[in-house]
């Protein structure tokens, strides 16, 4: 019996040691390898500034101002600032030689005090470029290749005379359409205008064989067609002022934009189309300038919108051509397409004999 009470002490002293060793853990292999992150105090962390990046910046295009001829004692010359993407335009200020041209920023449009190439600054919050301004003084006993003075058109007086007769009799204030210029609108050459290309249209072809710009500028300011109101004003110009006047690329660029800087002057209100000059068939070094002659002038007529450029000069081909320089009679009918194809507006005739 003491045996069995001692074994019963011992087993429960086995058991509770065992339990006790259990619950302390001291039998087990794995030990904790936490970490613990000591508490710090906000307020003595070092300041961050948060990364910000800047806004891309926004392309808003290139300006450029093509060069600018302009006349001494002539009506200013005209302007139009290119900015490639035109909903980026800013007003422009501009700086350049006082003396020799004066330039009014709000109308666009350079007044020539003096002869010379200007070069003027122009600038924005956003823009700046450089152009030049030809200002030219023009001689008017200048001679041209063909041995004539230029600015003379007494040869042509009783042509003119005639036509303005003809303006007074059939020509109506604000309706009727005239076609002027060199004989490419001639009815000497155009000689189907009234019966086939234009019939019962309120339209006169005044053009004037031989003549130039130099001619038409007289004509603009103080001769017939300065007595005339017309609709439209329809024009083929400049071949001659190459051919016999023997002028270069820039004179005769500058030539053309001079009279159709007068005519605007002259004309507010009436709609300009010019044809670019058609090509002869002869002197490749002279076809080559009257390219780059079109090529210049188109540029300078689409900035306007008052003159439209016609490009029939590619149209024109040389077995269309009667005499290597004008067109046969029935392939007058490319200007007539081409002037159809733009917004122009030929009334019909009212009177009888028209």
């Amino acid at each position: 019996m003491k045996k069995n009470k001692l074994l019963l002490a011992t087993g429960l002293c086995l058991t509770l040691c065992t339990c006790a060793i259990a619950c302390t853990g001291t039998d087990s292999p794995e030990t904790s390898t936490e970490a613990t992150t000591p508490e710090t105090n906000p307020e003595t962390l070092p300041e961050t500034t948060p990364e910000t990046t800047a806004p891309a910046p926004i392309d808003k295009g290139t300006l450029s101002i093509p060069t600018v001829y302009a006349w001494v004692d002539y009506p200013d010359a005209d302007f139009y600032p290119v900015f490639s993407m035109p909903e980026y335009a800013e007003p422009l200020t501009y700086t350049y030689d006082t003396e020799g041209i004066s330039i009014d920023a709000e109308k666009n449009t350079v007044k020539a005090l003096k002869a010379g190439a200007y070069t003027v600054t122009a600038k924005s919050a956003g823009f700046e470029a450089t152009f030049k301004v030809i200002a030219e003084a023009i001689d008017r006993s200048e001679v041209g290749d063909n041995g004539k003075v230029k600015f003379s058109a007494d040869e042509y007086a009783w042509q003119a005379n005639n036509y303005l007769m003809q303006w007074k009799v059939k020509g109506a204030d604000g309706q009727t359409t005239v076609f002027i210029g060199d004989s490419f609108f001639d009815t000497a050459f155009w000689s189907n205008f009234y019966n086939d290309s234009y019939p019962g249209k309120d339209a006169l072809c005044l053009g004037i064989s031989s003549t130039t710009t130099y001619d038409w500028e007289e004509w603009i300011t103080d001769g017939f067609l300065s007595q005339t109101k017309p609709r439209n004003i329809v024009m083929h110009m400049g071949t001659n002022n190459v051919y016999d006047d023997g002028d270069s690329v820039a004179d005769t660029v500058s030539s053309l934009q001079r009279m159709f800087t007068l005519m605007h002057n002259t004309f507010p209100d009436v709609p300009i189309y010019w044809f670019g000059i058609s090509q002869r068939s002869y002197d490749q070094k002279k076809i080559s300038a009257v390219r780059n002659i079109n090529r210049q002038m188109q540029a300078w007529c689409d900035a306007r919108d008052y003159i439209t450029y016609i490009d029939t000069p590619g149209l024109l081909k040389n077995d269309m051509l009667r005499d290597n320089v004008h067109p046969k009679v029935e392939y007058y009918s490319i200007f007539v397409d081409a002037l159809a194809e733009t917004d122009i507006v030929i009334g019909d005739a009212t009177m009888a004999d028209r």
